[in-house]
Protein backbone atom coordinates (compact mmCIF):
# COMPACT_ATOMS: atom_id res chain seq x y z
CA UNK A 1 0.00 0.00 0.00
CA UNK A 2 0.88 3.88 -0.70
CA UNK A 3 -0.86 6.94 -0.20
CA UNK A 4 1.64 8.97 -3.22
CA UNK A 5 0.11 11.52 -4.69
CA UNK A 6 -0.49 14.91 -6.76
CA UNK A 7 -2.08 18.36 -5.65
CA UNK A 8 -4.93 19.05 -7.87
CA UNK A 9 -5.71 22.39 -5.76
CA UNK A 10 -2.92 24.61 -3.56
CA UNK A 11 -4.10 25.49 0.14
CA UNK A 12 -6.50 28.56 0.44
CA UNK A 13 -7.49 31.15 2.71
CA UNK A 14 -11.01 32.33 3.21
CA UNK A 15 -12.59 35.46 5.53
CA UNK A 16 -15.72 34.09 6.15
CA UNK A 17 -18.42 36.87 6.03
CA UNK A 18 -20.79 36.83 9.70
CA UNK A 19 -24.67 37.43 9.80
CA UNK A 20 -25.32 40.75 9.03
CA UNK A 21 -27.19 41.17 12.13
CA UNK A 22 -25.47 40.29 14.96
CA UNK A 23 -23.94 42.82 17.37
CA UNK A 24 -20.35 42.18 18.53
CA UNK A 25 -20.57 40.41 21.13
CA UNK A 26 -23.15 37.63 19.59
CA UNK A 27 -20.91 37.54 16.90
CA UNK A 28 -18.42 36.35 19.15
CA UNK A 29 -20.38 33.93 20.75
CA UNK A 30 -20.45 31.93 17.11
CA UNK A 31 -16.67 32.75 16.87
CA UNK A 32 -16.61 35.41 14.33
CA UNK A 33 -14.62 36.86 12.61
CA UNK A 34 -13.56 34.25 11.46
CA UNK A 35 -10.69 32.97 8.69
CA UNK A 36 -10.22 29.67 7.40
CA UNK A 37 -7.18 27.78 6.43
CA UNK A 38 -7.94 25.60 4.02
CA UNK A 39 -6.26 21.82 2.87
CA UNK A 40 -4.40 21.66 -0.25
CA UNK A 41 -6.17 18.59 -2.25
CA UNK A 42 -4.67 15.79 -3.14
CA UNK A 43 -5.36 12.71 -5.21
CA UNK A 44 -4.19 9.59 -2.81
CA UNK A 45 -2.76 6.32 -4.69
CA UNK A 46 -4.17 2.98 -2.38
CA UNK A 47 -2.69 -0.41 -3.38
CA UNK A 48 -4.88 -3.30 -1.99
CA UNK A 49 -6.48 -1.76 0.82
CA UNK A 50 -10.14 -3.03 2.43
CA UNK A 51 -13.39 -0.40 2.85
CA UNK A 52 -15.54 0.12 5.63
CA UNK A 53 -19.43 0.86 5.45
CA UNK A 54 -18.77 4.41 5.68
CA UNK A 55 -15.88 4.47 2.76
CA UNK A 56 -13.21 3.68 6.02
CA UNK A 57 -10.04 2.94 3.82
CA UNK A 58 -8.39 0.37 5.75
CA UNK A 59 -4.85 -1.44 5.71
CA UNK A 60 -2.88 -3.91 7.46
CA UNK A 61 -2.98 -1.43 10.37
CA UNK A 62 -6.48 -0.11 10.57
CA UNK A 63 -8.44 2.60 9.58
CA UNK A 64 -6.10 5.42 7.57
CA UNK A 65 -6.51 9.02 8.76
CA UNK A 66 -7.33 10.12 5.61
CA UNK A 67 -10.75 8.61 5.59
CA UNK A 68 -11.43 11.06 7.88
CA UNK A 69 -12.04 15.06 7.76
CA UNK A 70 -9.57 16.75 9.05
CA UNK A 71 -9.96 17.14 12.98
CA UNK A 72 -13.10 14.73 12.54
CA UNK A 73 -11.56 11.45 14.12
CA UNK A 74 -14.49 9.18 15.80
CA UNK A 75 -13.93 9.31 19.59
CA UNK A 76 -12.84 6.12 21.59
CA UNK A 77 -15.71 4.70 21.96
CA UNK A 78 -17.03 4.79 18.00
CA UNK A 79 -12.94 4.07 17.18
CA UNK A 80 -13.22 0.35 19.02
CA UNK A 81 -16.31 -0.36 17.71
CA UNK A 82 -15.06 -0.06 14.09
CA UNK A 83 -12.07 -1.57 14.96
CA UNK A 84 -14.25 -4.51 15.61
CA UNK A 85 -15.69 -4.07 12.29
CA UNK A 86 -12.26 -3.65 10.41
CA UNK A 87 -11.21 -7.88 10.91
CA UNK A 88 -14.55 -8.95 10.11
CA UNK A 89 -14.60 -6.23 6.32
CA UNK A 90 -11.02 -8.12 6.10
CA UNK A 91 -12.59 -11.75 6.16
CA UNK A 92 -13.29 -13.48 2.97
CA UNK A 93 -12.60 -10.37 0.74
CA UNK A 94 -13.41 -10.18 -2.47
CA UNK A 95 -10.85 -8.88 -4.56
CA UNK A 96 -12.22 -5.75 -7.09
CA UNK A 97 -9.90 -5.46 -9.61
CA UNK A 98 -8.39 -2.59 -11.88
CA UNK A 99 -8.49 1.56 -11.04
CA UNK A 100 -11.73 2.39 -8.61
CA UNK A 101 -12.44 5.91 -7.06
CA UNK A 102 -13.79 6.86 -3.77
CA UNK A 103 -14.57 10.29 -2.79
CA UNK A 104 -17.44 9.83 -0.13
CA UNK A 105 -16.35 9.24 3.81
CA UNK A 106 -18.23 8.88 7.12
CA UNK A 107 -21.58 11.60 6.60
CA UNK A 108 -21.48 11.50 3.16
CA UNK A 109 -24.88 9.85 3.36
CA UNK A 110 -26.53 12.97 4.83
CA UNK A 111 -27.89 15.43 2.16
CA UNK A 112 -25.67 18.80 3.46
CA UNK A 113 -22.59 16.45 3.72
CA UNK A 114 -23.06 15.04 -0.07
CA UNK A 115 -23.67 18.63 -1.65
CA UNK A 116 -21.41 20.31 0.12
CA UNK A 117 -18.22 17.76 0.90
CA UNK A 118 -18.82 15.15 -1.07
CA UNK A 119 -19.27 16.49 -4.61
CA UNK A 120 -17.08 18.90 -4.18
CA UNK A 121 -14.12 16.02 -3.20
CA UNK A 122 -15.75 14.48 -6.80
CA UNK A 123 -15.11 17.60 -9.00
CA UNK A 124 -11.36 17.95 -6.96
CA UNK A 125 -10.88 14.55 -8.34
CA UNK A 126 -11.84 15.18 -12.09
CA UNK A 127 -9.71 18.50 -12.06
CA UNK A 128 -6.63 15.93 -12.46
CA UNK A 129 -8.10 12.68 -13.19
CA UNK A 130 -10.57 11.64 -16.36
CA UNK A 131 -12.84 9.51 -14.24
CA UNK A 132 -14.47 5.94 -13.81
CA UNK A 133 -15.83 3.56 -11.49
CA UNK A 134 -16.85 5.12 -8.29
CA UNK A 135 -17.27 2.82 -5.02
CA UNK A 136 -19.88 3.99 -2.97
CA UNK A 137 -20.78 2.23 0.31
CA UNK A 138 -24.53 0.81 0.20
CA UNK A 139 -26.09 3.62 3.05
CA UNK A 140 -24.42 6.40 0.61
CA UNK A 141 -25.36 4.83 -2.60
CA UNK A 142 -29.26 3.94 -1.66
CA UNK A 143 -29.95 7.55 -1.32
CA UNK A 144 -31.83 9.10 -4.10
CA UNK A 145 -30.28 12.54 -3.92
CA UNK A 146 -26.75 10.52 -4.91
CA UNK A 147 -28.01 8.96 -7.99
CA UNK A 148 -29.77 12.38 -8.72
CA UNK A 149 -27.12 14.01 -8.71
CA UNK A 150 -24.22 11.71 -10.10
CA UNK A 151 -26.35 11.80 -13.17
CA UNK A 152 -24.42 14.99 -13.68
CA UNK A 153 -21.45 13.30 -14.09
CA UNK A 154 -21.00 11.30 -17.36
CA UNK A 155 -17.65 10.55 -16.19
CA UNK A 156 -18.22 8.11 -13.67
CA UNK A 157 -19.97 5.05 -13.18
CA UNK A 158 -21.42 4.12 -9.64
CA UNK A 159 -20.40 0.87 -8.20
CA UNK A 160 -22.22 -0.24 -4.66
CA UNK A 161 -20.81 -2.57 -2.37
CA UNK A 162 -21.96 -3.57 1.19
CA UNK A 163 -19.50 -4.51 3.24
CA UNK A 164 -21.72 -6.47 5.64
CA UNK A 165 -22.67 -8.75 3.23
CA UNK A 166 -19.51 -9.35 1.03
CA UNK A 167 -16.57 -7.36 2.07
CA UNK A 168 -14.14 -5.95 -0.47
CA UNK A 169 -10.53 -5.19 -0.88
CA UNK A 170 -9.28 -3.19 -4.03
CA UNK A 171 -6.61 -3.34 -5.97
CA UNK A 172 -5.76 0.28 -7.06
CA UNK A 173 -7.82 3.14 -5.42
CA UNK A 174 -7.41 6.73 -6.22
CA UNK A 175 -8.94 9.37 -3.61
CA UNK A 176 -9.61 12.74 -3.55
CA UNK A 177 -8.76 14.08 -0.39
CA UNK A 178 -10.76 16.61 1.72
CA UNK A 179 -11.39 19.92 0.26
CA UNK A 180 -12.09 21.69 3.44
CA UNK A 181 -12.52 20.50 7.07
CA UNK A 182 -16.69 19.46 8.16
CA UNK A 183 -18.22 22.72 8.14
CA UNK A 184 -16.40 24.91 5.60
CA UNK A 185 -16.08 24.81 1.62
CA UNK A 186 -13.77 25.24 -0.64
CA UNK A 187 -14.07 29.09 -2.62
CA UNK A 188 -14.23 26.83 -6.20
CA UNK A 189 -14.56 23.34 -6.27
CA UNK A 190 -18.19 23.98 -3.83
CA UNK A 191 -19.48 26.34 -6.19
CA UNK A 192 -18.74 24.16 -9.12
CA UNK A 193 -21.06 21.67 -7.62
CA UNK A 194 -24.28 23.89 -7.84
CA UNK A 195 -23.26 25.21 -11.14
CA UNK A 196 -22.86 21.88 -13.01
CA UNK A 197 -26.06 20.69 -10.88
CA UNK A 198 -28.13 23.71 -11.93
CA UNK A 199 -27.08 23.41 -15.69
CA UNK A 200 -28.05 20.13 -15.71
CA UNK A 201 -31.56 20.33 -13.94
CA UNK A 202 -32.17 23.39 -16.62
CA UNK A 203 -32.53 25.04 -13.36
CA UNK A 204 -32.02 29.26 -14.58
CA UNK A 205 -30.53 30.71 -11.75
CA UNK A 206 -32.03 34.19 -12.05
CA UNK A 207 -34.07 35.13 -8.85
CA UNK A 208 -37.98 35.74 -9.20
CA UNK A 209 -37.93 37.53 -5.80
CA UNK A 210 -39.63 34.11 -4.64
CA UNK A 211 -38.58 34.18 -0.84
CA UNK A 212 -39.69 30.59 0.90
CA UNK A 213 -39.28 28.93 4.62
CA UNK A 214 -38.33 25.49 5.11
CA UNK A 215 -40.36 24.22 7.38
CA UNK A 216 -38.85 21.28 9.62
CA UNK A 217 -42.21 20.42 11.26
CA UNK A 218 -41.64 16.81 10.41
CA UNK A 219 -38.08 16.13 10.70
CA UNK A 220 -36.43 14.20 13.85
CA UNK A 221 -34.48 17.34 15.53
CA UNK A 222 -34.17 20.96 15.17
CA UNK A 223 -38.22 21.84 14.98
CA UNK A 224 -39.01 25.51 15.38
CA UNK A 225 -41.15 24.48 18.53
CA UNK A 226 -43.27 28.10 18.11
CA UNK A 227 -43.43 27.94 14.27
CA UNK A 228 -47.14 27.58 14.26
CA UNK A 229 -47.28 30.99 16.31
CA UNK A 230 -44.32 32.66 14.07
CA UNK A 231 -46.19 31.42 10.96
CA UNK A 232 -48.10 34.58 10.13
CA UNK A 233 -45.14 36.84 10.76
CA UNK A 234 -43.09 34.93 8.24
CA UNK A 235 -46.18 35.19 5.34
CA UNK A 236 -46.76 38.53 6.37
CA UNK A 237 -43.11 39.05 4.34
CA UNK A 238 -43.91 37.31 1.60
CA UNK A 239 -42.79 33.86 2.34
CA UNK A 240 -43.98 30.38 0.96
CA UNK A 241 -43.86 27.62 3.16
CA UNK A 242 -42.27 24.40 1.68
CA UNK A 243 -41.23 20.85 2.49
CA UNK A 244 -38.16 19.61 0.14
CA UNK A 245 -39.05 15.96 1.50
CA UNK A 246 -41.09 14.24 -1.11
CA UNK A 247 -39.41 16.70 -3.65
CA UNK A 248 -36.80 15.35 -6.29
CA UNK A 249 -33.57 17.27 -6.56
CA UNK A 250 -34.72 18.04 -9.82
CA UNK A 251 -37.41 20.28 -8.63
CA UNK A 252 -35.36 21.58 -5.61
CA UNK A 253 -32.92 23.58 -7.90
CA UNK A 254 -35.35 24.83 -10.31
CA UNK A 255 -37.33 26.14 -7.39
CA UNK A 256 -34.05 27.62 -5.94
CA UNK A 257 -33.48 29.21 -9.33
CA UNK A 258 -36.48 31.27 -8.36
CA UNK A 259 -35.69 32.46 -5.07
CA UNK A 260 -34.59 35.26 -3.66
CA UNK A 261 -34.36 34.34 0.09
CA UNK A 262 -34.49 31.13 2.03
CA UNK A 263 -35.49 31.10 5.25
CA UNK A 264 -35.54 27.99 8.32
CA UNK A 265 -34.48 26.29 10.98
CA UNK A 266 -30.70 24.79 10.74
CA UNK A 267 -30.56 22.09 8.52
CA UNK A 268 -30.59 19.76 5.21
CA UNK A 269 -33.14 22.20 3.72
CA UNK A 270 -30.49 25.45 3.83
CA UNK A 271 -28.02 23.78 1.78
CA UNK A 272 -29.97 24.61 -1.03
CA UNK A 273 -29.22 28.16 -1.38
CA UNK A 274 -26.17 27.30 -4.02
CA UNK A 275 -29.09 26.66 -6.60
CA UNK A 276 -30.09 30.32 -6.11
CA UNK A 277 -28.67 33.26 -7.81
CA UNK A 278 -25.75 34.44 -6.59
CA UNK A 279 -26.53 37.38 -4.15
CA UNK A 280 -29.47 35.57 -2.32
CA UNK A 281 -30.37 35.87 1.52
CA UNK A 282 -30.16 33.40 4.06
CA UNK A 283 -32.01 33.63 6.71
CA UNK A 284 -31.29 30.78 9.38
CA UNK A 285 -32.92 30.07 13.18
CA UNK A 286 -30.86 28.38 15.25
CA UNK A 287 -29.06 28.44 19.05
CA UNK A 288 -26.00 30.83 19.00
CA UNK A 289 -24.04 28.83 20.31
CA UNK A 290 -24.65 25.86 18.43
CA UNK A 291 -24.72 23.67 15.74
CA UNK A 292 -22.03 24.47 13.45
CA UNK A 293 -21.63 27.83 11.56
CA UNK A 294 -21.75 25.33 8.43
CA UNK A 295 -24.47 27.92 6.66
CA UNK A 296 -23.11 30.62 7.28
CA UNK A 297 -19.83 29.25 5.60
CA UNK A 298 -21.95 28.31 2.94
CA UNK A 299 -23.77 31.30 2.34
CA UNK A 300 -20.40 33.36 2.68
CA UNK A 301 -18.74 30.88 -0.03
CA UNK A 302 -21.58 31.68 -1.88
CA UNK A 303 -22.09 35.35 -2.14
CA UNK A 304 -25.33 35.28 -0.11
CA UNK A 305 -26.00 37.18 2.55
CA UNK A 306 -26.72 35.60 5.69
CA UNK A 307 -28.93 36.44 8.62
CA UNK A 308 -29.16 34.79 11.87
CA UNK A 309 -32.01 34.98 14.54
CA UNK A 310 -30.98 32.93 17.33
CA UNK A 311 -33.55 31.02 19.61
CA UNK A 312 -33.79 28.80 22.55
CA UNK A 313 -34.52 25.26 23.27
CA UNK A 314 -37.36 24.61 25.34
CA UNK A 315 -35.70 21.78 26.80
CA UNK A 316 -32.48 23.50 28.45
CA UNK A 317 -30.62 20.10 29.03
CA UNK A 318 -30.79 19.08 25.75
CA UNK A 319 -27.74 19.12 23.59
CA UNK A 320 -27.67 22.14 21.43
CA UNK A 321 -26.51 20.45 18.11
CA UNK A 322 -29.98 18.45 17.96
CA UNK A 323 -32.06 20.73 19.92
CA UNK A 324 -35.15 21.74 19.05
CA UNK A 325 -35.76 25.98 19.04
CA UNK A 326 -38.21 28.83 19.91
CA UNK A 327 -38.06 31.97 18.77
CA UNK A 328 -39.25 34.71 20.13
CA UNK A 329 -41.47 37.12 17.81
CA UNK A 330 -40.32 40.25 18.28
CA UNK A 331 -36.65 39.26 17.59
CA UNK A 332 -37.97 37.36 14.34
CA UNK A 333 -40.08 40.08 13.89
CA UNK A 334 -36.95 42.96 14.11
CA UNK A 335 -34.71 40.87 11.65
CA UNK A 336 -37.12 40.42 9.25
CA UNK A 337 -37.43 44.24 8.81
CA UNK A 338 -33.76 44.76 8.93
CA UNK A 339 -33.71 42.42 6.10
CA UNK A 340 -36.40 44.51 4.23
CA UNK A 341 -34.78 47.65 5.41
CA UNK A 342 -31.75 46.34 3.74
CA UNK A 343 -33.44 45.27 0.42
CA UNK A 344 -34.50 48.40 0.18
CA UNK A 345 -31.54 50.33 0.44
CA UNK A 346 -29.79 47.65 -2.06
CA UNK A 347 -32.61 48.39 -4.60
CA UNK A 348 -32.43 52.06 -4.37
CA UNK A 349 -28.78 52.15 -4.58
CA UNK A 350 -28.92 50.00 -7.93
CA UNK A 351 -31.56 52.31 -9.26
CA UNK A 352 -29.37 55.26 -8.55
CA UNK A 353 -26.45 53.70 -10.30
CA UNK A 354 -22.64 54.39 -9.68
CA UNK A 355 -21.95 57.64 -8.75
CA UNK A 356 -20.62 60.10 -11.31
Amino acid sequence: MNNRGEIVSEGYTVELAAPVNLNDVECAAIGFPERYQGPPVHLRHYEKVWLGKRSQIIDETGILPESFSPGEMPDRREASRVAKATERWKTDAAMLAGEKLLVSDWWSANYYHWMSDTLPRLEALLSGHSGGELLLPALVCDQPFVHESLAAYPQITIRRYDPDRQPVRVENLIVASHVAQNGFHHPVFTPNVFERLSCFFDARRKSKGRRIYVTRRHARMRRLANEEALLAIIAAHGFEVVEFDGMTLRDQARLMGEVQIIAGPHGAGLTNMGFMAEGGVVFELRHLAGPSNCYISLASTLGHTHFLVPGEPPDESAHLHPADIAVAPERLAAALSEMEARLADKGAAKEKGPAA
